[in-house]
């Protein structure tokens, strides 16, 4: 039986797999028209009609849950101490960096479980035992950030510590520290938008 082969017309994209081809027509940067100028409105028409009456297969949809991870159950094995370490003088810098290497690493997609909504500045979509959901995205960002946080603390020897990394895991650590939280989530938005940009780029 010959595979399946879908194929937007407007950039020449193919993939055989309906899920995949889906992803690249609801990707945040439409394509560009390398083969016609054919808006990508009309691409997205055309397989309408599959999208709505292609069902997933059980054993499609287990195989998919297994391979990604749940939000906040991440895979961390492959996280580097001595990379961890280099933060140690730039502590929210290492926030950032954190969240881009768990969450938007190209070498581990099951742990891509987080996306922003296009038009959508509150929320945002996690991937848990029901697929993808959405949720507020300050909560989701405080959660990424208090979690790359903990990777950073638990990671560096003490004997590493200097003032400003002992300062900032101790404030972070504290009950009133919505100051501290302001600054970081402002950069995390900018952080989560950038690395899901260059994540697609990479998986076009």
């Amino acid at each position: 039986m010959a595979e399946t082969i879908f194929k937007c017309s407007r950039c020449g994209y193919e993939n055989n797999s309906l899920r995949g081809f889906k992803q690249h027509l609801e990707r945040k940067r439409e394509c560009k028209p390398k083969e016609s100028d054919i808006p990508l409105s009309d691409v997205k028409l055309q397989y309408q009609g599959i999208f709505q009456n292609r069902v997933e297969s059980p054993s499609a949809e287990k195989k998919r849950k297994k391979k990604h991870r749940f939000f906040g159950h991440e895979n961390l094995d492959y996280i580097s101490k001595p990379n961890i370490v280099q933060h140690v003088s730039n502590p929210l810098k290492g926030i950032q960096d954190i969240i881009k290497d768990v969450y938007f690493n190209k070498d581990h997609e099951e742990n891509n479980t987080i996306r922003t909504i296009d038009g959508d500045d509150d929320n945002v979509e996690v991937f848990t035992e029901d697929g993808w959901i959405k949720a507020v995205q300050k909560k989701v960002f405080t959660k990424m950030i208090y979690r790359a946080s903990d990777i950073m603390e638990y990671n560096v020897a003490k004997k590493h510590w200097n003032a400003e990394f002992s300062n900032f895991i101790d404030s972070m650590g504290e009950m009133d520290n919505d100051e501290l939280l302001v600054l970081i989530l402002e950069e995390v938005g900018n952080t989560v938008v950038n690395a899901e940009k260059e994540l697609y780029k990479i998986q076009e």
